[in-house]
């Protein structure tokens, strides 16, 4: 079978021309372009090369299709300043998620209130603990306040808690138990549990060496170290 090879004249690319589509117009399968094979030269003559016809428009592209997406990576849609780097803020703006902004901010919040409250709760067993060494040991009545001949209070450092009230030569020693229960600035309240299940909260506040007291049972008085012991 004789064949020839005949040159696009729209890309030239070389075609392969054979009897079955001499003489037809085929497409080029490079650029699709239309062109008319050339007939076969008779066998031992030189083919005769086919004069290329009137260029044929391109064929038409289809168009793009408009999509909503838009690439804002390094790109400024703002106006001004075109290409250039989005500022970070922008960027975070941009990326950041409000739930998980709302979360991390709760979170710290209850970290600093967790570590607020630990500091006041720490602060507070301290100073109670301070007042708990400052009352520990014997306390005698200052004379002169009531007609009682003697009084005396004594802060045992076990909890146990005794009071002596003596008058014209009679008293008895009460005992009970103690615990500092809160400190607000000078003043402290002593809470005083009595052996018949009753208690009563002791109001105290220390200065000069003195410790003022109020408690309902006994009144307003003042006492002073006195020399440390067992019991009253």
């Amino acid at each position: 079978m004789s064949t020839e090879l005949v040159a696009c004249p729209h890309c030239g690319t070389n075609l392969q021309n054979t009897s079955a589509i001499a003489g037809q117009i085929v497409a080029c399968p490079q650029c699709q372009a239309q062109l008319q094979m050339p007939a076969l030269a008779p066998v031992g003559q030189a083919p005769v090369a086919s004069m290329p016809g009137p260029p044929e428009p391109a064929p038409e592209l289809p168009q793009p299709v408009q999509t909503n997406v838009s690439l804002n990576v390094g790109v400024n849609t703002s106006g001004g300043d075109s290409g250039r780097a989005p500022k970070a803020a922008d960027l975070v703006r941009r990326r950041s998620n409000p739930v998980l902004l709302i979360s991390v901010m709760f979170g710290i919040f209850i970290l600093i209130g967790v570590g607020v409250i630990g500091f006041l709760v720490d602060t507070a067993s301290k100073q109670r603990e301070q007042t708990r060494n400052d009352l520990a040991g014997n306390w005698e009545l200052v004379s002169g306040q009531t007609e009682r001949d003697r009084g005396a209070f004594a802060f045992h450092t076990d909890g146990k808690f005794q009071v002596l009230l003596q008058a014209g030569g009679q008293g008895e020693v009460l005992d009970g138990r103690w615990e500092v229960s809160k400190v607000r600035g000078d003043d402290a309240q002593v809470l005083i549990e009595w052996p018949d299940g009753s208690s009563e909260t002791m109001i105290v506040r220390m200065s000069g060496g003195r410790l003022h007291v109020s408690l309902p049972s006994v009144g307003n008085l003042t006492f002073r170290a006195s020399a440390p012991g067992e019991s009253l």
